[in-house]
């Protein structure tokens, strides 16, 4: 659910400002519910560029 709600804001934000690190961040979830019995840790990096991304 939260991989979900994360993949759809991430392709907004892509969408919205065209930063490649957003589109990188929705391929990140997309690959990710792809492999889904393997959980990634994708919040650490992603949490440093959203918060630069919304300053």
């Amino acid at each position: 659910m939260i991989g979900l709600v994360l993949r759809e804001m991430m392709w907004e934000i892509f969408q919205n400002t065209g930063n490649i690190d957003a589109y990188l961040a929705y391929r990140a979830c997309v690959d990710n519910n792809a492999s889904q019995p393997e959980s990634r840790d994708l919040t650490g990096s992603l949490s440093a560029k959203l918060k630069i991304m919304s300053s």
